[in-house]
């Protein structure tokens, strides 16, 4: 399989001016010219593991079931039943050959896990009878450059010890889930960090904070979806800890 990183690098990155470039295929624009008209219909949710991706979408399509969830599809297994309603979990053949008959957009190796995601064609196409939202860690970046209409935003937590008590929460106190936090707050840091030139070349509208109940951050997501009302800045907490772990990051010869 050909690979193309929606954010190239985000995970083992060496050059930082690749961190803002993404590789947008003739085949993926042609692929998306009907859809245009329906691009507002698109919120695409992004951010690091542990954030609250999921759960806000889900407490979201709860008080407003018209809302669609657009499914990546993945050769990721399936962590607990009914996880089929997120994501569509394929052998690694199968992928491949969805990828082959351009049926996917914006595959993508995730190197914290080494397994693919994509954007089926189909799924994205919900947007043409109404609202949907899409999640993703770096992946749904190009959609915005595809459907330039539709609104992107950032999730992100009050701080470090946020994401670490969630994702405690979520996997359990063991060793993979102390490497998982590693790798969030790795790809947190990295996100936030270039957020200034995301907005500057419209890759994002926006941020959401991670600071309520799943069930009022859901409504207040909602309205700011609705009226285009967004935040833009960054929790100071969250902010110190990553200014704190950036100049303590021990990468040798690369750079931030």
């Amino acid at each position: 399989m050909k690979e193309i990183e929606s954010i190239p690098s985000l995970w083992y990155q060496s050059d930082p001016q690749r961190l803002n470039q993404t590789t947008i295929p003739l085949g993926w624009v042609t692929m998306v010219e009907p859809l245009r008209p329906y691009s507002a219909n698109l919120l695409a949710i992004i951010g690091s593991s542990g954030v609250g991706r999921d759960t806000l979408i889900d407490a979201m399509i709860l008080l407003n079931p018209s809302i669609a969830r657009i499914r990546r599809t993945t050769t990721r297994a399936a962590r607990y039943p009914g996880e089929s309603l997120r994501i569509d979990s394929r052998s690694e053949e199968s992928f491949a050959s969805i990828q082959k008959s351009q049926n996917l957009l914006c595959p993508y190796r995730y190197p914290a896990n080494d397994k693919w995601y994509g954007i089926p064609f189909d799924e994205l196409s919900k947007i043409t009878n109404g609202p949907a939202l899409l999640e993703g860690t770096a992946e749904p970046l190009p959609i915005k450059r595809l459907l330039p209409d539709s609104t992107a935003v950032i999730i992100v937590p009050n701080s470090f010890e946020q994401l670490r008590d969630q994702l405690v929460k979520r996997d359990g106190n063991t060793p993979e889930t102390r490497r998982r936090i590693e790798r969030s707050q790795r790809e947190l840091a990295l996100l936030v960090n270039r957020m200034p030139l995301l907005f500057q070349n419209n890759s994002i509208d926006g941020i959401v904070i991670n600071n309520d109940t799943p069930e009022r951050l859901a409504q207040r997501t909602i309205i700011q979806m609705e009226t285009n009302s967004w935040e833009t800045y960054i929790p100071s907490q969250l902010q110190d800890d990553i200014s704190d772990y950036l100049s303590t990051w021990n990468l040798g010869e690369q750079t931030v």
